[in-house]
Parts: C-alpha cells; sequence; structure tokens
C-alpha cells in the first residue's frame, strides 16, 4: 500500500507548548501502532504565506520531533538551496539535531537536464538523502499571460524521463507528483486526472512506474 507520512505544519506563533500538544495528540498515536514510520519537517518555513518560521524557534521544536524516534526528513523550504534551508541544516549540525532525509519541493520548467542537475546539487550541498515531497513542471507566468507556455506532451515527455531516473538514484528515497488540477493554468499541463476524475495520460503513465518496472509504460501517449 501506499505509506502515509504526516507533514508538521506550523506558524511563527505555535509555541512549543502547542507544537508538544499537537505531536502527542496527532502524529505520536500513530507511531506508536507503526502506522507511521516516517515525519515530514515543515512546509516552505523561508515563505511568509506559509509555515513562516524563525530557523531559531525551528531547530527548538524539532527537538519534539526527534523523541518521536522515527526518521525524520528536513522542512521542505521554498528555496532548497536558500539561506533558510542552509541556516536551518548547519544549526542541527551544531547542536546534534537529526535530520535523516533532505525534504526538497520542484515546480521549474520540463526540462530533465535542469532538474537532475538540481536534484543533485542539493544532494552533494546537504548530504543527506532527498524525498521529493511534491513536484511537478508548473508555468509561473501563466496567471499573466493568461495561458500555460508548457503542453501535456512535453510534461509527459519529462515525465518518462525523470521517474526512471528517479527510480534509479540510491540517494533519492521517494518522491510525489504534486496533483494539479485541469483548472489550475499554472499548473494545468501537469494533472494527473481530467475534470471528470479520469486519469489523463500522465496519470496513467505515473501509475505504470513500479520498483519492479521503473521505466513504466513508455507506450502511453496523449
Amino acid at each position: 500500500g501506499i505509506e502515509f507520512l504526516p507533514m508538521i505544519s506550523s506558524s511563527s506563533d505555535f509555541t512549543e507548548t502547542e507544537m508538544a500538544k499537537a505531536i502527542k495528540d496527532h502524529v505520536t498515536p500513530y507511531v506508536q501502532s507503526g502506522q507511521v514510520r516516517h515525519v515530514l519537517g515543515y512546509n516552505e518555513p523561508d515563505e511568509p504565506g506559509e509555515s513562516n518560521l524563525d530557523v531559531e524557534i525551528a531547530l527548538t521544536l524539532w527537538g519534539l520531533l526527534e523523541d518521536l524516534g522515527v526518521p525524520l526528513v528536513s522542512p521542505s523550504g521554498r528555496y532548497a538551496l536558500g539561506p533558510w534551508m542552509r541556516s536551518f541544516l548547519d544549526g542541527a549540525e551544531s547542536q546534534c539535531r537529526r535530520v535523516d532525509w533532505i525534504g526538497v519541493r520542484w515546480f521549474g520548467n520540463p526540462d530533465i537536464i535542469t532538474f537532475q542537475q538540481r536534484m543533485t546539487s542539493i544532494y552533494h550541498t546537504f548530504g543527506r538523502p532527498l524525498l521529493l515531497t511534491e513536484f511537478a513542471p508548473t508555468d509561473p507566468k501563466a496567471d499573466m499571460t493568461g495561458f500555460n507556455r508548457f503542453s501535456q506532451t512535453e510534461v509527459l515527455a519529462f515525465m518518462k524521463q525523470a521517474l526512471p531516473w528517479l527510480e534509479e538514484q540510491a540517494w533519492i528515497v521517494g518522491y510525489a507528483w504534486y496533483p494539479y488540477d485541469t483548472t489550475y493554468i499554472k499548473g494545468k499541463a501537469s494533472a494527473l486526472f481530467d475534470e471528470k476524475g479520469r486519469m489523463t495520460a500522465l496519470g496513467k503513465y505515473y501509475a505504470s512506474v513500479r520498483t519492479e518496472n521503473p521505466t513504466g509504460n513508455l507506450d502511453i501517449e496523449f
């Protein structure tokens, strides 16, 4: 089956006491029952509209997650190689905090070389396995232009290169495609399902990729 990996959501006004209670009430029972075997750190702590956490607060709260006794995935910064992530991981190192994997978000162009170089750079910078918590080609300018620069065919070609490559890398421990809605102009070309809930060609190819068949069904087309 599909493993459930909870992500810890926080904000700058979330106190250590509140965090401890939230973990005790909503995470610890699942860890104790064996249903949760990994825990993800904060989502976009470097983004005002998301977790928006000070690095020092994030490190203080991290100790509560360590007490769970399961592998921990770092916060997934908006900028994986940005100053917040570097400061957090430097602080974790100096304070002997445990960070097992690096959480990564990616929403770039459907360019396989750029994607591979980016993932490799993050891995070499932090020296830990990567977990892509969410990724999919996205056109950030679509809101202004009124159309998405990327076609579904281009995104499918990217996916057919990206997924087998991810499956081959021992330092990529997992990945999750971001399931954009077809009505969301920035990411519609990356949708796994159409407006009626049917799998697109992207969805069908994504579902065809398995550990025992890392290339998936390459015959799937739009």
